[in-house]
């Protein structure tokens, strides 16, 4: 008895320990992640000068509302905030109507070459984006496309073979029984895509957009490549805009930064729920 007692007891201790142990390591990771933002608002709300201060001070002394307004007014933030809205938008939009019935084709249709075209097309995810860089930039000033938005939006919104791939792993686990019944009715392919598939991966679809989102609205050597003037620039070359040669405000530049992540946290926050059972879902289809 005595023997089972002290047996239980260190499971009981080790179990404790492992949970300790878990938590510290997820508290240890969150911290990681949050600080570099906490510090860029301790920055962006004091002088310059105290964020070089030794030691560092890791608490607000002072809160300088200013230096959002002065961030704000130094280039034409508002402009850009349009262009990456019109830019985003767009690829995400457009984006996810090319890679979802793209991804419908390859899960759900048969026709000569699929085996053989599937690989090919998921081949390209191989190829880095310094090969393309060069011919995607001939090409836009070929249409006379070059320092407009439509640069940006054309060439990223069209052509998405990871978010294909994605797309068809989740379609696959749809019932062919959906598909059969409603050929059956009477309904065509594009009827059965847009009436019966879109709804059903829903949630595939606002993951996958939100990791679109994100690609694209932080960009930066595209729009660099592609974008000449001020007024088509969005916010990642404003931002790059504000760093100087010689001198860099830090307390101003760090103001822009934190009014640029806004978006991108408002966007995450809302669909996280369907980002996190987006890829379990996808994960766990056949």
């Amino acid at each position: 008895m005595a023997a089972a007692t002290f047996v239980g007891r260190r499971r009981g201790a080790a179990a404790i320990l492992a949970v300790v142990l878990k938590y510290t390591a997820i508290v240890a990771g969150a911290f990681v992640m949050v600080f570099p933002f906490y510090w860029m608002i301790l920055s962006s709300l004091r002088e310059m000068a105290l964020s070089f201060k030794i030691p560092p001070l890791f608490y607000p002394t002072q809160f300088l509302w200013q230096n959002y307004v002065a961030a704000w007014t130094a280039y034409p933030y508002g402009r850009a905030y349009i262009n990456s809205f019109i830019v985003t938008a767009s690829v995400v939009l457009i984006s996810l109507f090319t890679t979802s019935l793209a991804a419908y084709v390859f899960a759900k249709m048969r026709f000569a070459g699929k085996r053989l075209l599937f690989p090919l097309f998921l081949a390209t995810m191989m190829i880095p984006f310094q090969v393309t860089m060069i011919p995607v930039y001939l090409i836009v000033r070929v249409l006379g496309l070059y320092n407009t938005l439509p640069a940006l939006i054309i060439p990223g919104a069209l052509f998405n073979a990871s978010g294909v791939f994605l797309l068809r792993q989740f379609i696959r686990g749809v019932p062919g029984e959906y598909n059969d019944s409603a050929y059956i009715d009477g309904a065509g392919y594009f009827r059965i895509y847009r009436s019966i598939m879109l709804p059903l991966i829903k949630t595939a679809l606002v993951s996958l957009g939100i990791f679109i989102f994100v690609g694209v609205y932080n960009d930066f050597l595209m729009p660099l490549i592609l974008l000449r003037d001020f007024k088509n620039f969005t916010v990642p070359i404003l931002l790059a805009q504000m760093k100087g040669i010689y001198y860099t405000d830090i307390a101003t530049s760090d103001a822009a930064a934190a009014i640029a992540v806004v978006p991108v946290i408002v966007v995450y926050v809302w669909a996280q729920r369907y980002i996190i059972e987006g890829i379990a879902l996808t994960g766990l289809k056949a």
